[in-house]
């Protein structure tokens, strides 16, 4: 791995062929110098891998094979090995992580930044009158803005120092408090050069911030008239630099829906974070809150000509400063606007992410239990499946569920079919609403209604065996002075199977026997429960039908041979020890089918049907002959009772993504085999997405018994149900997947939704994200009541004199009490309603793109944002509160103001 990262490895070799065994070094290099092989397993120390050495990990890896052949000289290195697919999924999980922060961190760095220049211009406007005053008496410009720049200092340098253990300390918050705390995962901080290199930037730019409006600093003559008659829109209004701003983040929206997500794929190949698309919701979050800025003074004009039309000074006083410096306020609405609207963002991605991981369970799983059965020898036969999960505790019903790959063509690529049961499905799988355009069990509908009747003779009772008993005859042979029986001399040993039916319409081929040569009756026991690992039997679902006899024989060489197969009579029982009832003959004509090769001496015929009226069913036919002796492949006759409906098309509903790669609608068919020799696919309904389905492929989802149906009548296969979807009595999916894991079960795969939710739920990265979110908030909420604390003590500060005259004029300190109440409602209303249209308009609009996987990919299904209502109440509330407490200090410092003071500071200024 190159001289960097040897440190990093413990490396254990083996020779072959001689097998495992400890030599000397010696030995050992002898052995490869005279020609044995070595092969040298390497493990990664994971506890020496630093985060940031991943992806020169990753590069050393690619070319660790050729670097160990130039190295050597050699050319028989090969090597082998699935860290690099690990690496490949710690890095996207890293990449996920980066971005989920980078969204937030972005968004508080503009709220950090609004914050600053609402300071700064408070402070400039506080300071401008003494800066108008320093400069007329001869100081320059630079003497103000050094005074500026020191003053910054001595606020920004500190916080600076301070700022990164802050910092640390703030994460270290979540091990105890947040969504990390519930997992139990110690974040461990510590303050690096790189938080101090950052913390000083950071400093620097809130010095330039404070001293740039020193040097704008007027004459003492114009000052007093600016202070006056403030302008009523900002520079950034003046300049249309808000528009601009709006179609900036309409830019990186338009690319963020484009690409899907922030993680993008780099001209490399790789995976990395594109840092506009990382910027798109703060740019929506800003642009939303400077536009919104607009509102201000327009909604001033108006609330003051309503007032003007009210009886009493209280309304006009209260609206009066706000029309007239709506500038000042709007600076002020715009902090409240951010930070309500950063709280309800980072509120909605928490409650959406959660939501999302639910849905994706839901999906994955498909219902409360997925399980795969085993296929090892002893493991439960798939005829008893249904009857045994059926009869573990707190398991409600369980639904067969087949899959199978199809290519339909080489242009539509691969995609899936699913073969479920409808008309039971809409109570078992988690289907979410949108997926569809109507209800799941309208869409389904159609898939049962067009399930085939198979002509089938009903078992008595509840059989666990059956008994078949046979026969096969046909004509001796002269061969060599001596009669040899026909089928013995041509190799043939006919076999008899039995396909029977389910009460769910599942088809099953039980095991046959082999019938003699020389035409006595053979008994062929089918048992239909088998006793289990655990002492149970297995049952098959009632009732039965008997649905085929199947004769497998072989075709002759040169010559056909001619045989009658006699079933003499069909038994069943309910045990072992239960008397053996007779099954009824059909009263149906049974109907024989006979597939036809191609290439044959003599083509297999059926020549009579039910020629013995006394036995059960019987058959006389010639089984055919090939050309070649070698050429020796299986023919089967198969027998059911009465004539089958043709199965040529199959209802199915087909997702988005098949729609598309197969130019289908609803109303067409679309052929299932090349050539349009096997069934179609007539398509019925379409959905977005269906449970298991993989978005980027797609598939078809069919009615099971209806499949089953077709495939045998079509070329005689009989499939067996892949895995089970199981629906369990509320709160016990993760008690029966613990359950169906033990014999006699021992299933192969079994996967519950509530714990898979959990699993997602408890990602360490995504709860990383909600953290930082938290975090946000939290610091978004104090930037809030601070900036609005300030505003409020400088504009008091500022209008002591003109309190002091209207007291004088004989307002009464409670009409000015409820004037600045009003006053501070106007604001918060308009500042709250603000930050609430643009929080929920940047959810509703970003959230879906930005909600990723673990692997960093779309989350399947699609994100549904949720909004919290309620919690933005209860924030509203909350900042409401926390503004009505500074506002109520106003008033107190505003009723403990002496006039006499208060009037000849006025006449000093």
């Amino acid at each position: 791995m190159g001289e960097p990262a040897r440190d990093r490895w413990e490396a254990t070799g083996q020779l072959h062929p001689y097998g495992p065994f400890v030599v000397s070094e010696a030995t050992f290099y002898a052995e490869i110098a005279s020609g044995a092989s070595a092969r040298w397993r390497a493990t990664l120390a994971v506890q020496k891998l630093a985060l940031g050495e991943i992806a020169g990990l990753r590069d050393r890896l690619e070319t660790l094979d050729k670097r160990l052949q130039s190295g050597t000289g050699a050319s028989n290195y090969s090597v082998a090995g699935g860290l690099d697919t690990v690496l490949a999924k710690a890095d996207r999980s890293l990449l996920v992580a980066r971005s989920g922060v980078l969204i937030p961190s972005v968004q508080l760095g503009i709220l950090a930044a609004a914050a600053l220049l609402f300071l700064a211009g408070l402070l400039a406007e506080r300071r401008a009158l003494e800066a108008a005053v320093i400069r007329s008496r001869g100081a320059g410009g630079d003497k103000v803005a050094t005074l500026a720049v020191m003053e910054g200092a001595l606020v920004s340098v500190p916080a600076a120092l301070i700022a990164p253990w802050l910092a640390a300390f703030s994460l270290r918050i979540l091990n105890q408090v947040g969504p990390l705390a519930s997992i139990d995962l110690d974040l461990h901080t510590r303050v690096s050069k790189e938080s101090y290199a950052v913390a000083f930037l950071a400093a620097l730019a809130c010095i330039v911030a404070l001293a740039l409006p020193a040097l704008r600093s007027g004459a003492v003559t114009l000052t007093p008239a600016e202070r006056g008659r403030p302008p009523t829109k900002g520079i950034l209004q003046r300049a249309g630099l808000d528009v601009v701003l709006a179609a900036l983040a309409l830019l990186a929206y338009w690319q963020l829906r484009r690409y899907g997500g922030p993680v993008v794929e780099t001209i490399q190949g790789r995976l990395g974070v594109d840092p506009f698309l990382i910027a798109a919701p703060a740019l929506g979050l800003l642009a939303g809150a400077v536009l919104a800025l607009r509102i201000v003074p327009a909604a001033a004009f108006v609330v003051e000509r309503a007032a003007a039309a009210a009886r009493g000074v209280v309304p006009a006083l209260g609206t009066r400063e706000l029309a007239r410096r709506p500038q000042h306020y709007s600076r002020a609405a715009l902090l409240l606007s951010l930070a309500l609207a950063i709280g309800l963002f980072a509120s909605a991605y928490s409650r959406t992410w959660l939501r999302s991981q639910r849905d994706q369970a839901d999906y994955t799983t498909a219902a409360d239990v997925r399980v795969r059965p085993s296929e090892r020898t002893g493991s439960i036969p798939s005829i008893d499946l249904a009857s045994a999960y059926g009869r573990v505790d707190g398991v409600r019903e369980a639904l067969p569920v087949l899959t199978e790959p199809l290519e339909l063509t080489r242009s539509s690529g691969q995609t899936n079919l699913i073969a479920v049961d409808a008309a039971r499905a809409p109570a078992v799988v988690q289907f979410r609403r949108d997926l569809a355009d109507r209800p799941f069990r309208d869409v389904l509908a159609p898939l049962a209604a067009q399930r085939p009747r198979l002509a089938s003779l009903p078992l008595p009772g509840r059989p666990q065996r059956i008994e078949v008993d046979a026969r096969v005859t046909a004509p001796d042979i002269l061969f060599r002075g001596q009669r040899v029986p026909a089928l013995l001399f041509a190799g043939i040993r006919p076999t008899l199977f039995v396909v029977i039916k389910d009460a769910h319409g599942l088809l099953y081929r039980l095991p046959g026997g082999e019938l003699p040569y020389d035409g006595t009756v053979r008994r062929i026991v089918v048992d239909l429960s088998e006793r289990l690992a655990d002492g149970s039997r297995g049952l098959p679902t009632y009732p039965l039908a008997l649905v085929a006899f199947e004769l497998q024989t072989r075709f002759a060489y040169r010559s056909s041979v001619t045989a009658r197969l006699t079933v003499v009579r069909v038994r069943a029982s309910a045990n072992e020890a239960a008397p053996l009832v007779n099954v009824p003959p059909s009263g149906s004509r049974w109907v024989v089918d006979v597939p036809i090769p191609e290439n044959l001496n003599e083509a297999p015929k059926v020549l009579a049907v039910g020629k013995d009226d006394e036995a059960f069913y019987s058959l006389d036919f010639s089984t055919g002959s090939w050309r070649s002796f070698f050429e020796r492949a299986p023919v089967t006759f198969t027998a059911t009772p009465g004539q089958n409906p043709p199965a040529h098309v199959m209802a199915a509903v087909v997702t988005d993504r098949f729609r598309e790669s197969t130019g289908t609608e609803v109303g067409q068919a679309v052929p299932l085999a090349a050539g349009g020799r096997g069934p179609a696919l007539a398509v019925t309904g379409l959905v977005h997405g269906f449970p298991t389905l993989p978005s980027e492929a797609g598939g078809a989802v069919v009615d099971l018994p209806t499949f089953m149906a077709v495939s045998y009548l079509n070329d005689g296969t009989v499939f067996a149900p892949t895995e089970w979807w199981i629906d369990t009595i509320d709160g016990r999916p993760s008690a029966v997947a613990r359950r169906l894991q033990t014999q006699p079960y021992t299933s192969a795969e079994v996967a519950d939704r509530i714990t898979h939710a959990q699993a997602l739920t408890t990602d360490p990265v995504a709860l990383g994200i909600s953290g930082a979110l938290l975090l946000g908030f939290a610091a978004a909420a104090v930037f809030a009541v601070v900036g609005f604390a300030v505003s409020a003590a400088v504009s008091a500060a500022e209008r002591t004199t003109e309190f002091a005259v209207l007291r004088a004029v004989g307002v009464s300190a409670r009409q000015l009490s409820d004037s600045l109440a009003l006053e501070g409602a106007l604001l918060a209303a308009l500042a709250l309603g603000a930050g609430t249209a643009v929080g929920a308009g940047l959810a509703w609009l970003v959230l879906p793109f930005v909600s990723l996987t673990g692997a960093g990919g779309r989350p399947l299904p699609d994100v549904l944002v949720v909004f919290p209502w309620r919690t933005a109440l209860s924030l509203e509330g909350g900042l409401l509160v926390a503004l009505a407490a500074v506002v109520g200090v106003e008033i107190q410092l505003l009723r403990r103001m002496r006039l006499a003071p208060a009037l000849r500071a006025g006449e000093d200024r």
